[in-house]
């Protein structure tokens, strides 16, 4: 019988997913990763916003039609496509009837505000 030739296989280094973040993104700190943490928190509102707007069972006309607004603005923001201001985020999170907590991290210590 004929041995068939195999490969060696290489293997493979698990890293945490921290770790792949600051080979990836840079340190924690570092413009580079800011950028990074920003966009992935636009990426997290938009899911929440959908989410949200889903458990009340609002299409994104109906939810538009609440705020005054165009529903391809509903669209972008679901969909990261459009950075929004902290007072259109508040009043479709309103309308939503969605609570917000903002954490704000200083050197000294965390900070928190509720918003109700």
């Amino acid at each position: 019988m004929k041995k068939i030739p195999t490969k060696k296989s290489k293997s493979l280094k698990s890293i945490s997913f921290s770790q792949f973040e600051d080979k990836n993104f840079g340190k924690r700190g570092t413009p580079q990763r800011a950028v990074y943490e920003a966009k992935l928190n636009e990426e997290i509102i938009g899911d929440l916003i959908r989410q949200a707007r889903q458990k009340q069972n609002l299409t994104q006309d109906e939810l538009a039609k609440k705020l005054g607004i165009n529903k391809s603005n509903i669209s972008k923001m679901e969909n990261n496509i459009k950075s929004m201001r902290i007072d259109t985020l508040m009043n479709v999170l309103n309308v939503l009837d969605a609570k917000v907590m903002i954490q704000v991290e200083l050197k000294e210590g965390k900070r928190q505000l509720q918003i109700a």
